[in-house]
């Protein structure tokens, strides 16, 4: 059912269901970010390979989006996103059940695959809005998303503090239980008319996309950067803040805590955009980045300075990535669900990647290589995206 572009078929409380749909599923990829330690401890596996439970999560993600959230544009949204989220409620219960490595590390990775479900839902709620809210509804499911990101990391910290990692799972699980009742008797059954094309042709043509739509590799490359070094600076600090600072759990989760601001920043970067700035403040935001592992590379001993770092980092991976999916989502009115299936394959396969290389540089190199590398990281996207500005390559992003 395609709804006229003038009227909207989103209630209030629709809105309000799909942002907390938004922030329960995608916090189940990030709770254990601040809890490797405990959760290696627990199934066996050793501390330097630590970084597979969160890097697995996000490889599991990635998939999902580049093989699963495509079949959105041949198949009915409100029976895929069930059965995402459905399948993720045993996935979750298995978690909080393992006794060993090579079971948890699988279900770490279907973890991520589930999830993908929000990637269905986001298309799905512009399809049930007018035109003139679309932006708004984007803007509100993005920050909720965000949210979900960086409420995990306390919760999971504070949960496991009282008692113990298994139960951040089963938390977990009653949270997705909960919110799928929800969803079965809100969701409408049709939120569009599929599109008339096969699944392979579906893949063939993403694969084409990056050859044809300029400017679309470089904008993507950034992404793949920054969060790579957003999740090598929160799976190795944990270790860091535990093993120089003494810091328990219950200070972890108020730490990770400081990044609470980061959904407004975001919000703060699409108004950016909207008024022409969607350059200078993606420089601004991996300034902010880089600014955040040069204070934790050479103040390494001062707490204080650390929490700097931390209040300034999470706000400046959100307000890029924000920036550069509005600008890959509005390069082209056709194959908008594939361009997001590449947008997020692209920035959760560099998650993947910095979640696996923080732990093993800070086991075999101590935080200042992490920083070091973070640094570096950030300081190739600031010259992708200064080098792509001045080509002329990223010439629509001061219009998204």
């Amino acid at each position: 059912m395609e709804i006229d572009v003038n009227s909207s078929l989103l209630t209030s409380k629709l809105k309000l269901l799909l942002a907390l749909s938004c922030t329960l599923i995608l916090a189940n990829i990030y709770y254990a970010q601040s809890i490797i330690t405990e959760i290696a401890v627990g199934i066996g596996l050793d501390q330097s390979l630590s970084g597979l439970i969160v890097s697995l999560t996000q490889a599991g993600y990635c998939l999902g989006v580049l093989l699963i959230v495509p079949l959105g544009d041949a198949v009915e949204n409100k029976k895929l996103v069930m059965l995402l989220v459905t399948c993720s409620i045993p996935v979750l219960l298995a978690a909080s059940l393992s006794q060993n490595a090579y079971f948890f590390l699988v279900c770490a990775f279907l973890i991520g695959a589930t999830s993908c479900s929000i990637q269905v839902l986001l298309p799905m709620g512009i399809g049930l809005t007018s035109r003139a809210e679309r932006g708004t509804l984007a803007g509100i499911m993005m920050s909720a998303a965000i949210l979900g990101i960086v409420l995990a990391r306390p919760a999971s910290a504070w949960i496991t503090g009282k008692f113990g990692w298994r139960a951040v799972y089963l938390f977990a699980a009653g949270a997705v239980s909960l919110l799928l009742v929800f969803l079965k008797k809100a969701l409408p059954r049709k939120s569009f008319q599929a599109h008339e094309v096969s699944y392979p042709k579906i893949l063939r043509s993403m694969g084409m996309l990056l050859i044809n739509v300029k400017g679309l590799v470089p904008r993507l490359l950034v992404m793949f950067l920054t969060f790579s070094s957003f999740t090598m600076f929160w799976s190795a600090l944990p270790i860091f803040l535990q093993e120089h600072f003494g810091a328990g759990h219950t200070q972890v989760a108020l730490i990770s805590l400081i990044g609470i601001i980061a959904p407004l920043c975001a919000l703060f970067a699409g108004r950016m955009v909207d008024m022409g700035h969607g350059f200078t403040t993606t420089v601004l935001s991996l300034c902010l980045l880089c600014t955040s592992f040069l204070l934790t590379l050479v103040f390494g001993n001062n707490l204080q300075l650390i929490l700097l770092a931390v209040l300034i980092f999470d706000p400046g991976v959100h307000m890029s990535n924000v920036i550069m999916q509005q600008s890959v989502l509005t390069m082209t009115d056709v194959a908008r669900n594939r361009l997001n299936a590449l947008c997020i394959g692209f920035n959760i396969s560099g998650g993947a990647f910095g979640a696996s290389l923080g732990p093993w540089l800070y086991t075999h190199f101590g935080w200042k290589a992490v920083a070091f590398t973070g640094t570096t990281f950030v300081s190739a996207a600031l010259l992708v995206n200064l080098y792509a500005h001045r080509s002329n390559r990223l010439k629509n992003i001061d219009k998204v």
